[in-house]
């Protein structure tokens, strides 16, 4: 099973173990006056995917590149079986992480 819903504000990922699943997002920065700026990765800019436990300990770390952006902007993630086989059933905290220079500054 794969869902994504929004309770109140709180955007919420189910996914079954052993399931795949791709996840499109958008991303971008706000100007001053609250406009979207779209963020583009170049050069080394990456950016990065993590799933972690309550304890702040990393299940699943993915790093995407300008490889997984498309033609409109939208960064794709993919999520295989193998990635989630080894995860202990539970709730789950998710992040994206824009790291511009392979990571010389961080922004989430």
């Amino acid at each position: 099973m794969f869902e994504i819903t929004d309770s109140g504000g709180q955007i919420c990922i189910n996914l079954t173990r052993n399931d795949s699943c791709e996840i499109t997002t958008y991303p971008y920065t706000q100007g001053a006056a609250g406009e979207e700026i779209p963020i583009s990765l170049d050069g080394d800019d990456v950016v990065m995917f993590a799933v972690a436990n309550w304890t702040g300990r990393i299940y699943l770390r993915k790093i995407l590149t300008n490889a997984d952006v498309d033609a409109d902007g939208y960064l794709l993630l993919k999520i295989s079986p193998e990635d989630t086989a080894d995860m202990p059933a539970g709730e789950y905290v998710f992040s994206f992480a824009y790291m511009p220079n392979h990571g010389e500054e961080c922004y989430t």
